[in-house]
């Protein structure tokens, strides 16, 4: 793995009806929210990191995803890396069966490209998923977005709001807190000071909280599904 660059894939899902879970009100009074009664629309977003751009890739999926959309994401994914002018990347994916095809590992391994498993039930070791975390942190979905195309363009916006030094202390993160713990073989749940729980509250406290209503949110879990179920890709871009 010496002298290959790291390039960090995962999928996490957002829907309409993901409202502020914080709010101001009164004292004594109780918080409400109202919206209109609307469809739940769903969307996922395969995304891609690595610390020569910080954000390298997404694509928004409608639903979940599957074995075709998810390897249109890499092929289109791995013509942008080419722009780097390196050759030696190494994809790093979790271990859901859909990043564990036989079509997907064809496609990565025809391309030279190598692939690198986290271990299970180990989203701790992956840094996108405290990008996913920023990205979730600075999300205030209005009551008014009521389509996938409005949820995509407020996904985007705050999207572009994660910088590359952003995604560069993640990395960091992953790198010099969780991983010499991974290796001692120490507990990752452990509740004390070091924890990756604790450090990565305070982590995203200290890069997003720009404001005092901002909502912390735990490690994303991934939407990705390795069924024959339909999968439409509604957007896509680099960055």
């Amino acid at each position: 793995m010496e002298g290959r660059t790291f390039v960090s894939i995962d999928e996490t899902g957002f829907n309409t009806l993901e409202l502020r879970t914080e709010c101001r009100s009164p004292v004594g009074k109780r918080c409400i929210q109202y919206r209109e009664k609307a469809k739940i629309e769903t969307v996922t977003a395969i995304t891609a990191i690595s610390e020569l751009s910080g954000i390298e890739h997404v694509t928004f999926v409608e639903g979940s995803v599957n074995d075709q959309s998810f390897r249109v994401f890499l092929l289109s994914l791995m013509e942008k890396l080419q722009s780097h002018g390196r050759e030696s990347f190494l994809l790093v994916m979790d271990n859901v069966g859909l990043h564990e095809t036989e079509a997907v590992i064809n496609l990565i391994t025809s391309k030279n490209y190598g692939i690198l498993y986290t271990a299970p039930n180990s989203c701790e070791l992956n840094p996108i998923e405290y990008v996913f975390g920023m990205w979730k942190a600075r999300l205030k979905i209005s009551s008014s977005i009521k389509n996938n195309k409005k949820l995509i363009e407020h996904l985007y916006q705050k999207l572009d709001d994660i910088t590359r030094m952003d995604v560069l202390k993640c990395i960091n993160m992953v790198q010099f807190n969780f991983l010499p713990l991974a290796h001692q073989k120490i507990n990752l749940s452990d509740s004390n000071k070091s924890s990756p729980a604790k450090c990565y509250k305070l982590f995203i406290e200290e890069i997003v909280l720009e404001s005092d209503d901002v909502q912390i949110v735990p490690c994303s879990s991934a939407s990705a599904s390795a069924s024959a179920s339909s999968s439409f890709i509604i957007s896509s871009r680099f960055f």
